[in-house]
């Protein structure tokens, strides 16, 4: 508004109101604000104001405003948004090619491509060689998915084909694509393969140390700390001759701390009362009341959710039903505890042994075990599974990446594999059953036991499955040792390493599970006297050529050491078959093998028989000690064909690898799943994991290969750790014992995680750079006394969480001005002597439910059944009740900062995106809150007699309009106009063609409004038909889409339009020939007037043709219309046809000009202008921004 305008470079500094701009450089969150205005200014006098409105040519346009506003609003985020550390980015890809990339390239691709082998000169155990190639050239371009051969190899892509037998699967493949899309990080240190910090270095990192409470530091200012927090704040300030900043107005300081507790907006209620309340502890009380509100669980529970990765779905999964119908379970227990002031201690204990009989809580805290059991199901990958939770659990509660050891010691830090190893063991020894514990008692009616009859009668069916198959797997071990004996021993041979869990085999082959048991007892005793299979591996050395001659020779050998002591003794029984027909060939020694255990056996079961008869207790085993011998190779624990039911689950895969009983158990599970989701609303069950019958003991495996156990290691605590604890576990599984060491006091990282991510939600910014790396890559804070103090007081005064956030709340650190200073930024840039409060956003749920709390139709129930929050009608409750979609989170949700629920995440990533302008610009659950909150302010002007824009404001923000608001807002509303006259005579829809007629029938208005198009709202959630500005998608079966015109006038016009659709390409074979052919057929485009009807038809499949009429006669009210279908294939039914309608004169001249321009005209749902300025408001920075 006035004056010339001097163009240059918007700086951050020159964001003040008024005034000439002195030029600077640019300053993170440099912002001065002046006090409750929402007033964004940039360059020398062009004033971007939210309250106010751009006036062109005299007239208000509406759509450029809000462009111009949100552009302003996406500069300001740009420099003021907490971005996430480049300390924890960093980390962050660490830890996903650790956990994700490494032991996929280990697993699928070493074997011919590592340090050994290196078929067609490629290796790919490091990034120069990955860059380097081989013979078809770089393996990888970073960044550049698309263009790396070994993205195209293990698509399967053309000629070049990775790995040549096994594809990987689609989780494996997006691995690989999203590594290569992010640059192909390859984190590797100087010392990292020397493992340097796995010693006393290592050890003696910072937060490996003991938590110790400081004294309070001397300081000058003793009238600044209101509490424990700010001396330890001032003592760096004064050190730096840097004063704190004022403390904050009542209205920021209001807003600020509702919503760090609540995610809420506080109320003009609220405001006034505490703007009126003179007494000293005015901010006290409201630290308690928001304290002591239902809504603090929600805003605290969904930060939390994020650590424990929750989702309502499982993500990639092999057979089951994709969802958790229960997985609300545990969001609501999180609500509770954290409403409840459950202690941090008693919350991580539940949350890994809820169901040990020590655990206090009863049956309602069994929901904590979601914890462990809502992560991803990995394609039912157990490994993965267990990799999952032991991630979670380390990662997520002691700031330590494990399970970056799982094929390797820790690169960076002091953890080695067999700490990895030892908690997989834990988990291992951990069920989950498939049909969770109720939480609370159902009424007994006769609707619930129906229900409760078929859900038995199902989960019946499935057990006898498993249990028959499982018999049937166990005798086959036993009746067929010697060809389980032969093909382990071959695999050995042959050097193959392979896990069994996705190998499919034909009925009658031998079972993977079974041969990889063998193949480990061969492995485990193979340097190893034993008096049954060291012959085997004697004659399992033996060369192919002189076989027969050696074998007579280790025959007469053992028949001469059966009565030798332990350490030679050869088992009789062994020798003498040996003896008598000394084997020519390996084949020949499982034969005699076989035959001894089946006889073995048939001896075994004999015994058992005759004891039952004559009802004599049952033997443990033959007083024969040779037999008893044999009998231990089938019966001992470990022994491969003493294989324990797996619980029944997805671990039923390992006893059915053929597809046939693959089918079966996945219909009887999904029967049983379906059954039990059905009883999700009004039988709420805990998804819990509970002990196994048989305790898993670790093995490490080589490279984090499955197929290649090694040494044994005990079920224990990190040895890092050892001063918590380093005796190995005993109770169980040893969750409980985990559990106790985590948060155990000696344990110095548990509460210095918590305890920083805390102080991350109140102030934007952590005291350790890495929220949840707090290894050996992670710097010490500058502020660890305070964090210190902070643990300390948190465990001394019983692990209350709320108490520890009243600390930090009523500090005055805290309510200092987020306000910015040029002194405070020489010295401080970066404001981590905390000399003022950051500058935060709202986070996505924070916007969405203060959308919902302004407009006033935020629905206050609490917990249950999960809501689908992008359907129509959008639901009202908060967005911690919306459903969390793992496996195709919802691109909104992404946009914003919700966190990917693929695993633990300890802070949330700052994005400023177009997209983000948009979802507030179109998005028509934006619309209709903004519709709602004109309402709202209208109905309360009534109800109070004041000016509705004035109830607008205090709606909104608490307060007030200003003079020069009021002005604006009245000025916009009195010349706001309604769209011009060719808008209106568009309409969208869809119908059906009559054959016989060619006329249109059936027409309907498109009825869904995304705000870039019209869609059916039946097709809303597939998009099958849309129409946009150029085009659109139909269908080939109906209805058709329809661009319908409506003649405003009497007279003549003209049609001109070009009609184009894109064609995506095959190849397909012709003969001996690959031959590139279109796909689909192309759609068909129909001109209908309701006067005449047929006017032209015309078909493109992969081009575009000319459409169009010469002079028309219409009638006021006659309607032409434009119908495109998709002929007979259904796919690839996209198209443009852009169109013109021209006026002819009275001399049949047409003008020059086209009237109706359809791409120009096309319009959604236009607002009203009361709800066009509503929604203007709620995109100011004041309402986005928490200051």
């Amino acid at each position: 508004p006035g004056g010339p305008v001097t163009r240059r470079p918007c700086h951050p500094e020159a964001l003040s109101p008024g005034g000439p701009v002195t030029r600077r450089p640019c300053h993170p969150e440099s912002v001065a604000q002046q006090r409750g205005t929402s007033s964004f200014f940039c360059s020398d006098n062009i004033e971007f104001h939210p309250r106010r409105i751009c006036f062109l040519s005299g007239e208000i346009d509406y759509n450029h405003y809000m462009t111009r506003l949100i552009s302003s609003f996406l500069i300001i985020a740009a420099f003021f948004g907490s971005m996430s550390s480049a300390a924890e980015s960093q980390s962050v890809e660490a830890d996903f090619f650790e956990r994700r990339v490494r032991p996929l390239l280990v697993s699928r691709c070493m074997d011919c491509h590592g340090d050994r082998t290196q078929e067609n000169g490629l290796r790919l155990d490091s990034l120069d060689s990955l860059l380097a190639g081989g013979d078809s050239g770089p393996a990888i371009v970073p960044g550049d998915v698309a263009g790396s051969l070994l993205a195209q190899a293990v698509r399967r892509e053309g000629a070049l084909q990775m790995p040549p037998e096994e594809a990987l699967d689609a989780r494996e493949t997006a691995v690989l694509e999203r590594w290569i899309g992010e640059g192909a990080s390859w984190p590797e240190t100087e010392g990292s393969k020397a493992g340097l910090t796995s010693g006393p270095a290592g050890r003696s990192h910072w937060a490996f140390q003991p938590v110790r409470d400081p004294e309070l530091p001397a300081i000058q200012n003793v009238h600044w700390p209101r509490t424990s927090v700010d001396p330890f704040v001032l003592e760096k300030l004064e050190a730096a001759k840097l004063a704190p900043s004022v403390v904050a107005d009542r209205r920021t300081l209001l807003r600020r701390v509702t919503f760090d507790l609540l995610g809420l907006p506080p109320t003009y209620e609220e405001m006034r009362e505490f703007q009126n309340d003179p007494s000293d502890n005015a901010y006290e009380k409201v630290v308690d009341r928001l304290l002591a509100s239902p809504s603090y669980g929600e805003r605290w529970g969904r930060l939390w959710l994020d650590v424990a990765r929750y989702a309502d779905n499982k993500g990639f999964a092999y057979f089951e039903d994709l969802n958790y119908p229960y997985a609300y379970t545990y969001r609501d227990y999180v609500i509770a505890a954290f409403n409840h002031d459950l202690p941090y201690d008693e919350f991580v204990i539940q949350q890994i042994a809820a169901d040990h009989p020590a655990v206090r809580g009863g049956p309602a805290s069994l929901a904590a075990l979601g914890f462990l059991t809502v992560g991803q199901r990995f394609m039912n990958n157990l490994h993965d599974v267990l990799d999952d939770r032991i991630d979670v659990v380390t990662r997520g509660l002691m700031g330590l990446t494990v399970a970056c050891a799982r094929c390797h010691d820790h690169k960076y830090d002091p953890v080695p594999t067999a700490d990895y190893y030892s908690l997989y063991g834990v988990f291992r020894s951990s069920a989950e059953p498939i049909v969770g514990p109720l939480l609370n008692r159902p009424a007994d009616t006769d609707e619930y036991r129906d229900y409760q009859r078929e859900l038995d009668k199902r989960v019946n069916a499935l057990t006898d499955f498993a249990t028959e198959k499982h018999a049937e797997l166990v005798k086959g071990a036993k009746v067929r040792a010697d060809e389980y004996l032969l093909a382990a021993q071959r695999d050995e041979d042959d050097g193959i390493e392979m896990d069994n869990s996705l190998i499919i085999v034909q009925p009658g082959e031998l079972n993977p599970t079974m041969t990889l048991r063998w193949q480990a007892l061969l492995r485990r005793t193979k340097h190893l006297h034993d008096p049954v299979l060291t012959p085997w591996h004697a004659f399992a050395s033996l060369v192919d050529a002189d076989f027969a001659g050696q074998s007579r020779q280790l025959c007469q050998q053992y028949v001469a050491r059966v009565g030798t002591g332990p350490a030679t003794r050869i088992n009789p029984y062994l020798a003498s078959a040996l003896a008598k027909r000394p084997p020519a060939n390996l084949e020949q020694v499982s034969t005699i093998y076989g035959e001894l255990l089946r006889e073995t056996e048939r001896e075994w079961q004999s015994t058992q028989w005759q004891a039952a008869v004559d009802a004599q207790p049952a033997p443990r085993g033959f007083r024969d000690r040779s037999r008893e011998e044999l009998r231990q190779l089938l019966y001992a624990p470990g022994a491969p064909a003493n294989l324990p039911l797996p619980d029944i689950g997805f671990n039923l895969i390992r006893l059915l690898p053929d597809r046939k009983g693959q089918e079966i158990v996945q219909k009887l599970l999904k029967e049983v799943e379906q059954w039990i989701a059905k009883g999700k609303e009004t039988v709420p069950r805990a998804m819990v994991l509970v002990d196994s019958k048989t305790r898993h003991e670790p093995r490490v495996f080589h490279r984090g290969n499955a197929g290649q156990p090694r040494e044994s290691v005990p079920r224990k605590f990190l040895s890092v750790l050892s001063g918590v604890t380093d005796k190995p576990f005993q109770q169980g599984s040893g969750r409980y014992e985990l559990a106790r060491a985590i948060v155990s006091p000696q344990n110095p990282l548990t509460g210095r995680v918590i305890v920083n991510r805390i102080w991350m939600h109140h102030f934007g910014a952590p005291l350790v750079s890495t929220p949840s790396d707090f290894g050996v890559r992670s710097e010490m804070p500058l502020h660890r006394k305070l964090l210190d103090h902070l643990v300390a007081r948190l465990v001394a005064e019983g692990w209350s969480v709320k108490k520890l956030h009243r600390r930090i709340l009523l500090s005055t650190t805290f309510r200092q001005t987020s306000i910015h200073r040029s002194d405070g930024y020489r010295v401080d840039p970066e404001n981590q002597m905390l000399w003022r409060q950051n500058l935060r956003r709202l986070q996505f749920e924070g916007i969405r439910d203060s959308l919902l709390s302004v407009a006033g139709t935020l629905d206050g129930k609490v917990g249950g059944v999960p809501d689908r929050m992008l359907q129509r009608p959008f639901p009202s409750r908060r967005t911690v009740y919306g459903f969390v979609n793992r496996s195709e989170l919802p691109i909104l949700f992404s946009t914003f900062d919700f966190p990917s629920p693929d695993a633990t995440s300890g802070n949330r990533p700052e994005t400023i995106v177009p997209q983000q302008t948009l979802y507030m610009m179109n998005n028509h659950f934006v619309v209709q809150c903004a519709g709602d909150l004109w309402k709202r302010a209208a109905t309360k002007a009534e109800q109070t007699g004041r000016d509705v824009i004035r109830q607008l404001y205090r709606i909104l923000f608490a307060r007030d309009p200003r003079p020069e608001e009021l002005r604006a807002a009245r000025g916009f509303l009195q010349v706001a106009k309604a769209p011009g006259e060719s808008y209106s005579d568009w309409t969208y829809g869809h119908g059906e063609i009559d054959l016989s007629t060619g006329r249109l029938v059936g027409f309907e208005p498109l009825s869904n409004w995304s705000g870039t198009d019209w869609r059916d709202s039946k097709t809303t959630e597939s998009g099958a038909i849309y129409l946009d500005p150029n085009g659109g998608v139909t269908s080939a079966e109906g209805p058709f889409v329809v661009r319908r015109w409506t003649s405003p006038l009497n007279g003549h016009v003209t049609v001109r339009g070009t009609l184009s659709h894109v064609a995506e390409k095959e190849k397909v074979h012709q003969g001996d020939q690959e031959i590139e052919k279109k796909k689909g057929d192309g759609v068909r485009a129909s001109l209908i007037s309701s006067r005449f009807g047929g006017l032209g038809e015309w078909l493109v499949h992969g081009d575009e043709t000319a459409t169009g009429t010469e002079t028309l006669e219409v009638r006021k009210g006659d309607t032409l219309d434009f119908v495109v279908d998709g002929r007979k294939d259904g796919s690839d039914d996209g198209f443009q046809w852009p169109l013109r309608l021209y006026k002819v004169g009275g001399d049949g001249q047409q003008a020059a000009a086209a009237h109706w321009n359809s791409r120009i005209d096309f319009r959604g749902v236009q607002a009203e202008s009361t709800q066009q300025l509503a929604q203007a408001l709620l995109m100011t920075s004041e309402f986005i921004y928490v200051d």
